[in-house]
């Protein structure tokens, strides 16, 4: 039987990596091992897992002893009954690979100019002594992007205007520092129009009926088109049935609010860390200046950009967006022998995973040499979760930061750091953040 983590109940624990998500971790993964029980206020009692060798047993469980969806249900009210993210077995893997298509490296470099044309204009409002939140900027670019590529809205107009703000209310309200309570059940309760979940519920049905406005405009636009939703409205299965309304609905969602918010997140977090090693942001100025001659980023260029993407990997390794990944138990199981009841959650530890000294010598440390000339091994790195329900949209993630972080180092913008302090996690809902947001002062723009 795994140990206990502590005789607190669960509002404590969870109180406890509320205030300090990164250190209470840390903490019990010092204390407790490699295995544990820890009492939980959202999740009940988690039996919580570091070591490669379990996370590769959760992860290549079948979905009939571990459950993804049921462990993602409490995202059920945001994102809708029909997200991948929260379906399992036979139907998951049916919209999965109808999604997939959409998300193939070879449409990566489709998205490319869109990518570069959006960052390229937030950095050409960049004046030297501007001070910044990097965060909020990554906010701006990454939803642009996401309403661009993947809803097909126009660069300008009254649909983007419409859909960002709408959004990117909803995002302010599920997403702030306590955005994780309303994700219990018990605070999920409608009992006025003041009340705060009435006015989140209005939120969530607001964007609801602007998805399936434009769904519906695009089924009977004669226009054709090459983005992610045009690719899901013609995507059929072998019965030549197409998704939905309300399952592309619940996709897009998924890809609106966590595809968004978690690629500007990464992105804070990499120039948090490498603005902190002297040379390193001209290192990379240097590498993209080096790789594009000084001309506009295109796709051909991305794979040259090695330094640019061991820093990325590491920045991730250092801080994933979501510390950990849970499975149902659906019937009774052993994991790294131990064995669990059905009916528990079972968690694979990623931030832990990733601060293993095992694994990463010196883990606390921002070293982006780890990852020159390495390949990564999916149970040791795994910022994106694990097995067949690994993020979607992790090519895209990984291509997007690649994009907008070499176009804002290829434009000369040097950046400091305001706050020479160490760094602070904050709690946006079940998101890593830094606190502050990354601020930095501009210190200097190419002419």
């Amino acid at each position: 039987m795994l140990p206990p983590i502590s005789k607190l109940p669960g509002f404590i624990n969870t109180l406890r990596w509320m205030i300090d998500p990164d250190g209470s971790l840390e903490r019990d993964a010092a204390h407790f091992g490699d295995a544990y029980l820890l009492p939980t206020l959202l999740f009940g009692t988690e039996a919580v897992f570091s070591h490669p060798d379990a996370l590769k047993e959760i992860f290549t469980g079948d979905s009939e002893r571990f459950s993804a969806g049921e462990a993602n249900e409490i995202l059920g009210p945001i994102l809708g009954s029909r997200s991948v993210l929260l379906l399992d077995g036979a139907e998951h893997l049916h919209v999965r690979k109808m999604m997939l298509p959409a998300f193939h490296g070879e449409r990566m470099r489709n998205y490319t100019p869109t990518m570069v044309s959006i960052a390229r204009r937030a950095v050409s409002a960049f004046q030297p002594g501007n001070r910044l939140s990097l965060h909020t900027v990554f906010q701006q670019i990454t939803l642009d992007v996401i309403l661009q590529t993947v809803l097909g809205l126009d660069e300008e107009g009254p649909a983007l205007d419409q859909a960002r703000t709408q959004i990117t209310h909803l995002l302010d309200r599920v997403q702030s520092p306590t955005g994780a309570l309303w994700l219990l059940p018990a605070l999920r309760k409608d009992v006025g129009w003041l009340t705060p979940w009435a006015s989140i519920k209005r939120e969530i049905d607001g964007v609801n009926q602007m998805l399936l406005d434009h769904i519906a405009a695009r089924r009977a636009s004669a226009v054709e088109k090459d983005d992610v939703l045009a690719m899901l409205i013609r995507a059929v299965d072998e019965d030549g049935k197409g998704l939905d309304d309300l399952t592309l609905v619940s996709q897009l969602k998924t890809l609106l609010i966590a595809g968004h918010e978690t690629s500007a997140t990464s992105m804070s977090w990499a120039f948090e860390e490498l603005l902190r090693v002297p040379g390193e942001q001209e290192l990379l100025m240097a590498e993209v200046e080096s790789v594009t001659g000084g001309a506009a980023l295109t796709a051909e260029h991305l794979p040259q950009l090695v330094r640019l993407d061991s820093v990325i990997k590491e920045a991730l390794r250092l801080h994933p967006v979501t510390a950990a990944v849970g499975r149902i138990l659906k019937k009774p199981t052993t994991v790294a022998g131990y064995d669990l009841t059905a009916g528990m959650m079972i968690v694979a530890g990623i931030h832990t995973t990733h601060r293993r000294p095992d694994l990463y010598p010196d883990p606390s440390r921002f070293v982006p040499d780890r990852f020159i000339g390495k390949k990564v091994d999916p149970y040791e790195w795994l910022p994106f979760g694990g097995g067949i329900h690994r993020c979607l949209g992790m090519a895209f993630a990984l291509h997007e930061m690649k994009v907008i972080m070499a176009t804002i180092l290829g434009a000369g913008v040097n950046l400091r750091l305001e706050e020479k302090g160490p760094w602070k996690t904050e709690l946006r809902s079940l998101i890593y953040a830094p606190k502050g947001g990354t601020k930095v002062v501009v210190e200097a723009v190419a002419s």
